[in-house]
């Protein structure tokens, strides 16, 4: 363009031929202490570029005025997954005004007007839009600080000062970022990315215009998931407190010299009856204890969590039994050459695999009813108490334990007389 050109473009841009409106601003908010690069989209702007080369962006009052340029962009702002359009990116066909650093705002947060104007006096500004500034953001504390790195944990996030500002309020993993949920100016939540890093710090912040974040001192650590293969015992009473071994692998995901303890985000997860606290013995050992069966389940599967939240997708089936309650058992003795019937009643009898224990002697039960059992005592060589229980299944379901007292055979040496009448009554001595 020669300067015929440009004396005549300056003319009929003065005399108001041309009416250039602001389109959009991004981002549209920024911190009181400035220093935000605010991108300004209106329309035609390309053809003023070699006319008016230094245009201004003022924010509000003529004490804030500042530099601006022109940069080359996309035709509309950037989805909240995108960023601006870098130099060679096929999408900058479009010419923008950057404004340069946004001034403070001394006297605190609040709404201005954001004008431009190419000739620099802002006579020629027609236009504005509205821009934010809001106070500096703040983080106190996350929960959890750690997650699997396939990502979608669900983050608590406590702090002051934060804002809806729709899309262009996000969370951020180091260099990923999420959009933050607003519940109130102290408190968000927000999902994790997926990550290929970890056991190592991520920083977290918070940001309100994807440009400027937070800048406390949080960090986010990512782990791979733990598996979890075995469960010993893998049945357990109705009653609760079955201890149990869980076998697995990156239970111990942390390097601890990280100061990092998440033993009270470790439990293991019983499907509908809840979880309990586990405790991590080694990387591939863990331990916690059964809940009671307050529904009445026949199996839970089981699962691991070290974070309080995701847990493995692997599970492990573990089978709640009804013990047999004996409230009754006779005789409670008999002779050390056995076959002495002893009868049990109760209730929650099965008709399965019964077994019942004299001392370290086992012998086959019979099943009588639901409340009736029998066995049928073994010989043994030793006379006294012995321990008397009632299981089912082998070594799975167990009674209380009783007591079988064992005796000698008494012998007879001589009975005195040793003959009576036919219609008895005799009395004679043993």
């Amino acid at each position: 363009m020669d300067d015929f050109e440009l004396q005549d473009l300056q003319d009929r841009y003065r005399r108001g031929e041309y009416r250039l409106t602001i389109d959009s601003l991004n981002p549209r908010a920024g911190p009181v202490d400035g220093h935000t690069l605010v991108t300004v989209r209106m329309d035609g702007l390309g053809a003023f570029v070699d006319a008016y080369p230094h245009p201004k962006c003022k924010f509000g009052s003529n004490k804030m005025i500042v530099d601006a340029s022109y940069i080359r962009c996309s035709l509309a702002p950037p989805k909240f997954y995108e960023k601006e359009a870098k130099s060679g990116d096929s999408r900058l066909a479009h010419t923008c005004v950057q404004c340069e650093s946004a001034p403070p705002k001394l006297d605190g947060e609040g709404i201005i007007s954001l004008t431009v104007s190419l000739t620099g006096n802002f006579d020629d500004a027609e236009s504005s839009m509205a821009y934010r500034y809001y106070n500096k953001l703040a983080v106190s504390a996350i929960y959890p600080r750690y997650g699997p790195k396939d990502g979608d944990s669900v983050i608590q996030v406590w702090g002051q000062n934060f804002l809806d500002l729709g899309e262009d309020f996000r969370c951020n993993f180091g260099v990923s970022s999420t959009k933050a949920h607003f519940i109130d100016s102290g408190y968000l939540w927000c999902r994790t990315p997926k990550s290929d890093v970890v056991n190592r710090p991520m920083p977290f912040s918070v940001s309100l215009n994807r440009q400027q974040n937070s800048q406390d001192k949080i960090n986010f650590w990512y782990f791979n998931m733990q598996q979890i293969a075995s469960v010993t015992p893998d049945f357990g009473s109705i009653t609760g407190d079955t201890k149990l071994t869980l076998k697995g692998n990156q239970f111990m995901p942390f390097d601890w010299s990280l100061d990092i303890d998440n033993q009270n985000d470790t439990f293991c997860h019983f499907g509908p009856l809840g979880k309990t606290p586990a405790h991590v013995l080694s990387e591939t050992t863990a331990e916690c204890l059964s809940p009671p069966n307050t529904q009445h389940l026949m199996s839970v599967p089981i699962r691991l969590t070290i974070n309080n939240q995701n847990y493995t997708d692997e599970e492990v089936e573990f089978t709640y039994f009804n013990p047999p309650a004996i409230v009754d058992y006779e005789p409670n003795r008999g002779p050390i050459r056995g076959g002495t019937t002893v009868n049990f009643w109760g209730s929650s009898f099965e008709k399965r695999n019964i077994t019942c224990k004299f001392g370290n002697i086992e012998v086959k039960g019979t099943y009588v009813s639901k409340q009736h059992l029998t066995c049928v005592s073994p010989v043994t060589n030793h006379t006294g108490n012995v321990p008397l229980t009632i299981k089912y299944s082998k070594d799975r379901f167990n009674s209380d334990t009783f007591t079988f007292d064992y005796f000698a055979d008494p012998t007879v040496s001589s009975i005195s007389p040793s003959c009576g009448p036919l219609e008895g009554f005799t009395q004679f001595t043993i």
